[in-house]
């Protein structure tokens, strides 16, 4: 250590003095550097001066060298001759002169400039010499070029001319000669010049050598102390190099000691700030490096120190003592983790005594804190479970026992039972208000996973929350806040493998749990787990015991207990009252020979004597049937179930007998009732109280067309439409009062949504005490019966209106019969601009209604006769479309699409008209604002598997008729009345309701077949199907408007009852050219025909039914009676076909229906009798 120091004072006067001589070098430099400096700048002064003058002296040379041409032009302009004839030029003397005035002017100038004066004065004085010279010139040339020049030819003219041109020649001469002169000045002046700048260079280039030699001899000296200094600075450096190479070894092993110290070293002022610390701090805190520490940390106190009360209280024992040791406080590490830290702390004073810093060790100390707790809180558990009679009675004392050694402030006891946690018990600090809390504690109810109870309870390993605040959805989050807690452990409590318990910890500190927190949780959790397990086994083997004696006592199975010989050893009372021995009797003797009869004693000794040889036998762990057998020696089926068990090493076994004599009888009688369900054809379904199905018969499953599967344990609601939701609560209202409701008719839902109609009986279910406990429910479907019953209705009610229309249609048909005739012939007879015509039409159109509307009650009742013919449907389309475009309007387009092959039908084809015409019709009134229908024939063919052959349309072969319109459609509701009689949607007095009747009846009556498809707001469409035949026809005729009305000459007996009718078609017949013979009746025809003389009648026309006799009765008689071709025509105001035929109208035989027109009656007439049959 002295060696270093002696270095270092030597090397410190060395380097005084090679620095005294370095500035003294430096300072000489800078003095002849500037006295070098100040020498160049006045020889460089000196130099610009010559400069100038050299260049004035070169400017004016220049300049005074432009004079000897001006002069030689001025000379040459003056001795110049004129031209002939010029009298003299002026402007040439001007110009010129003006010419050197400028040129002087300038050479004057400059050499006025000059900086010294006798340059001036020399040069001026020659430049004065060239102006006198050269004026006088000018003036002798202005006189030679001027108009008094001399003349040759005048007196004493040559001789002034030859003395002007010798003065101009002789001044020329001295301004030449002064040219001269001043030029070789200027060459002079230039020689000087020259030389003064040679010497002024030489004087500057001599400075300037020496100046540089001076600065040379300085640089010299300067490098050699630099070279001295360099060596002292070499060794300097390397004395310095060996002291810094000590210091960082020195400092080396310092920082090895302080950074790889197991232990935190640190140094802290009294505030709070760390000055210093360790690598091992930092990790020990929870921060990457001492740096971050540093930087992070401020205040020990507030932010390390989970007490802050300890840090003033180390503070306070400093300042009486210089160190402290083994100081334990609880640390809050920069994770949030907690743990138990020791220090060794010694305070650093300053000069007055006072408190400086804090300097010491940190050892982390957690494990042997947290060990010492474990013990002592294991310790604690297994004193309070053993001093605690029951688990109930150890619970709080647990609760408070944990939360007193682990420093927590309260916490609640979770059981769970029934399937969820519930808060049983509670414990609090006596310093803690929490009685909010503990009123919600019987409400404190968590579900598996629910909550952080839940979670534990659900994942078996301990939960927390830090920071309550940050969890507000906890249960009761804001009570506990309020209470001051902060954090939530949850911790399970296993018993069996089985989360039994669960203690949730309240803090009012905020604590993340650490791995030693979660290592003592563990443990407590295992060792109560394992406490509890063991107090609940000592509490259930007491409890067993006791149940043991009361099952015995009460149970109403017989018990018996024997070893392995058979021996019994108990024997309860259900067994005394069943086999007839008491205990005393039973007890001791072997069990084969008391209960078990002859017959299978060896069996059952054979079986204990396999046991006791192999351990494996038939009997133990089965349930079996067999007979037993009482003391009187009477048999009785019983069931036995026999178990095994231990007993200081000795196998026993417990018999458990029941009679099922009762049991099989009712057997029988459920398995013949089982059978009867589930064969029945009705849906037989039970339900719970609630609505819940549970059972669900085959029926069941055919009618609903769900599978038990799919319905059991769903609501009954399911097959219940949603219009009828309110009948069914009413139904479970009166099953639960013991009601039964029967046969009551509702509608149901099938699995794919179609709708049944059922009839359902109610009834309740008992247990055996009587209570109702379900609802059982026998449903069978009456779809179809009620399909059944509403077609019958509707058949009844066609044929009621049928017979109301059949009963009236004679007389209201001759009525009709003779409205329209005599209407046609009064309008036949009047001309159309008489009022009385307009009046007549108006009868006639009325009686034309009241016709139709007879038509078509017949036609919808099916008594309408029709006159059956094959053809082909496309012609009647074709030949009705004009018409049909007529009626419906231009506003309503009509477009057909007939298939061009199709199948012939045999129909009326009038009839068929009228239902093309009424559906058309309605189409039209569908749209009032215009549209289009679409009109459609083809062939189809169904099979017995298709949806209208199954549903009501047989198989078979078709022509199907399609009527589609672009209308308002119709609802649901009203399709199901469009066939109805007098149904209408139309405003009162626009339609009679009649209209789609008569189709239906139209189709039917023809062994056809309607539907109708309509969706509001796009449309109907109707779909006719009529059966197609394999017989040909002919095409239907077309349409023809009618003319003159046929006539003819020949007789006709005409034999109508109705006076009216017979007189009014008797007239007709006349006025049409017929001889016509009248009769009222039978009796009166026969005597009309003997008063006719024999004479031929063409004709019979008759009514088919008279007062005393039928039409055809009369005419069987006439053929009889007279020869020749007589024709036959009948006609009736009778339209039921049955009455037809009993009055022997027959199919093919010429007829003619009332009422009938004036036209009708002439063409029927004309037809029959042109017609080649009779």
């Amino acid at each position: 250590m002295s060696s270093n120091i002696h270095i270092s004072t030597s090397s410190s006067h060395r380097r005084i003095g090679s620095d005294a001589f370095a500035f003294g070098l430096v300072a000489a430099f800078i003095a002849v550097l500037s006295l070098g400096l100040w020498w160049l700048w006045k020889t460089d002064v000196e130099w610009a001066h010559v400069e100038d003058r050299m260049t004035a002296w070169t400017q004016a040379a220049e300049t005074s060298g432009e004079l000897g041409p001006i002069l030689a032009s001025i000379y040459a302009l003056g001795v110049q001759p004129l031209p002939p004839g010029e009298k003299g030029n002026p402007d040439a003397v001007v110009a010129i002169r003006k010419t050197y005035e400028g040129k002087y002017g300038i050479v004057a100038e400059r050499v006025r400039s000059l900086a010294i004066a006798a340059d001036r004065t020399t040069v001026l004085k020659e430049v004065d010499n060239i102006q006198t010279a050269a004026l006088a010139m000018l003036e002798r040339v202005a006189t030679l070029r001027g108009p008094d020049r001399p003349s040759d030819t005048e007196p004493g003219d040559p001789e002034r001319l030859n003395e002007a041109l010798a003065g101009l020649q002789s001044r020329y001469q001295e301004a030449a000669k002064a040219l001269q002169r001043l030029q070789q000045h200027e060459r002079n002046f230039a020689t000087e010049l020259s030389e003064e700048r040679i010497e002024l260079a030489e004087k500057y280039h001599n400075l300037a050598y020496g100046v540089c030699g001076v600065l040379f001899l300085i640089f010299i000296a300067g490098v050699g102390s630099l070279l001295r200094r360099h060596r002292e600075v070499r060794k300097n450096f390397a004395d310095l190099d060996v002291l810094q190479k000590a210091q960082r070894a020195a400092e080396h092993e310092f920082h090895s000691l302080f950074d790889n110290a197991i232990e935190g070293i640190f140094q802290t002022t009294p505030d709070g700030r760390i000055l210093t610390a360790n690598r091992a701090l930092a990790r020990m805190y929870g921060y990457d490096t001492p740096e971050h520490l540093i930087e992070k940390v401020t205040d020990v106190a507030a932010q390390l120190y989970v007490d802050s009360t300890q840090r003033q209280a180390l503070l306070d024992a400093l300042r009486v003592e210089d160190t402290v040791s083994n100081f334990e406080f609880e640390v809050v590490r920069a994770d949030g983790r907690l743990i138990w830290v020791r220090e060794n702390v010694r305070a650093i004073r300053d000069e007055k005594g006072g408190l400086r810093y804090l300097e010491g060790t940190v050892e982390d100390v957690s494990d042997v804190w947290w060990g010492e707790q474990r013990r002592r809180l294991q310790y604690a558990l297994a004193r309070v479970l053993g001093d605690s009679a029951t688990v109930e009675e150890a619970r709080p004392r647990i609760i408070s026992t944990i939360c007193k050694a682990l420093g927590w402030d309260a916490g609640i006891f979770f059981e769970a039972t029934s399937g969820a946690l519930h808060a049983i018990e509670m414990w609090h600090a006596t310093d803690i208000e929490m009685e909010e809390l503990r009123m919600a504690l019987p409400h404190l109810v968590y579900h598996r996973g629910h909550r952080l109870a839940g979670e534990a309870w659900a994942e078996g390993e301990p939960k927390w929350i830090a920071e309550l605040s940050e969890e507000l959805h906890y249960a009761n989050a804001d009570l506990l806040l309020a209470c001051g807690m902060s954090s939530v452990f949850a911790v399970p409590i296993s018993v069996d493998g089985e989360v039994r318990y669960v203690l949730e910890l309240f803090s009012s500190k905020i604590a993340l749990p650490d791995s030693e927190l979660l290592q003592v949780l563990g443990s407590i959790s295992s060792q109560l787990g394992h406490l509890v397990e063991r107090k609940l086994a000592e509490e259930a083997l007491r409890r067993s015991e006791m149940r043991k004696a009361a099952i015995l006592r009460s149970a109403l199975d017989c018990i018996i207990t024997f070893d392995l010989e058979g021996k019994i050893t108990e024997f309860n009372p259900a067994a005394e009252r069943a086999f007839g021995y008491s205990a005393e009797e039973a007890m001791g003797r072997e069990l084969a020979g008391l209960i078990i009869p002859e017959t299978l004693r060896e069996s059952h000794r054979r079986g204990l004597a396999l046991y006791n040889a192999t351990t494996v036998g038939s009997m133990a762990g089965r349930r079996m049937e067999l007979v037993a057998m009482r003391a009187d020696g009477s048999e009785f089926p019983i069931e036995m179930s026999i178990s095994r068990f231990v007993i200081d090493g000795k196998p026993m076994f417990t018999a458990y007998m029941r009679d099922i004599t009762e049991r099989q009888q009712a057997e029988r009688i459920t398995s013949e009732l089982a059978a009867v369900v589930a064969n029945s054809n009705d849906a037989i379904v039970a339900c719970t109280l609630d609505g819940k199905i549970v059972s669900w018969n085959v029926g069941a499953e055919r009618i609903y067309g769900y599978a038990a599967e799919e319905v059991i344990g769903k609501q009954l609601d399911i097959l219940i439409p949603p219009d009828r939701l309110d009948e069914f609560p009413q139904a479970l209202t009166m099953v639960k009062r013991g009601e039964s409701v029967a046969n009551y008719e509702t509608m149901r839902v099938r699995k794919d949504g179609k709708r049944l109609s059922m009839s359902l009986t109610d009834s309740p279910i008992r247990s055996e005490g009587g209570r109702v406990t379900g609802l059982s429910s026998i449903a069978r479907d009456i779809t179809e019966r009620k399909r059944l019953e509403e077609e019958l209705l509707q058949s009844q009610k066609m044929d009621a209106v049928g017979r109301l229309a059949g009963g009236i249609a004679h007389d209201f048909n001759n009525i009709l019969t003779a409205i329209l005739g005599y209407s046609d012939l009064l309008i036949g007879q009047i001309d159309e601009r008489q009022w009385m015509y307009k009046h007549l039409s108006e009868i006639r159109k009325a009686a034309d209604f009241a016709a139709s509307l007879t038509h078509q009650l017949l036609a919808f009742s099916r008594r309408q006769p029709l006159f059956l013919r094959v053809f082909n449907i496309n012609d009647t389309v074709k030949n009705m479309q004009k018409m049909l475009q007529r009626v419906i309007g231009e506003h309503i387009q009509i477009h057909t699409h007939l298939k061009a092959e199709i199948g012939r039908l045999k129909a009326d084809p009038s009839q068929l008209e009228q239902v093309l015409l009424n559906l058309c019709v309605n189409a039209r009134d569908a749209m009032p604002n215009g549209g289009s229908i679409s009109i459609e024939t083809a062939d189809v063919t169904y099979f017995l598997d298709d949806f209208y052959s199954v549903n009501e349309m047989p198989a078979g072969e078709y022509v199907k008729l399609t009527i589609c319109d672009t209308g308002t459609g119709m609802t649901a509701d009203v399709k199901k009345h469009i066939f109805e009689p007098f149904f209408t949607t139309k405003e009162k007095g626009q339609g009679t309701g009649l209209g789609l009747a008569t189709c239906y009846g139209i189709v039917k009556q023809s062994l056809g077949y309607i539907t109708v498809d309509s969706q509001v707001g796009v449309g109907t469409t109707f779909s006719i199907y009529l059966p197609r035949v394999d017989e040909s026809g002919e095409k239907s005729s077309i349409r023809k408007e009618v003319g003159q009305l046929p006539g003819g000459h020949e007789t006709v007996l005409y034999v109508e009852d109705e006076i009216t009718v017979r007189s009014l078609t008797a007239h007709v017949l006349r006025r049409l050219g017929y001889t016509v013979l009248e009769a009222g009746s039978g009796k009166q025809a026969r005597d009309a025909i003997e008063n006719h003389n024999g004479r031929e009648v063409h004709l019979l026309f008759s009514d088919v039914v008279l007062p005393d006799a039928g039409g055809k009765e009369l005419a069987e008689w006439f053929k009889q009676t007279r020869s020749g071709q007589t024709k036959l025509l009948f006609t009736s105001g009778y339209v039921d076909e049955n009455i037809l035929k009993r009055h022997g109208l027959e199919l093919g035989t010429a007829f003619l229906q009332k009422p009938f027109t004036p036209a009708d009656l002439a063409k029927k007439v004309r037809e029959v009798l042109d017609s080649a049959e009779s």
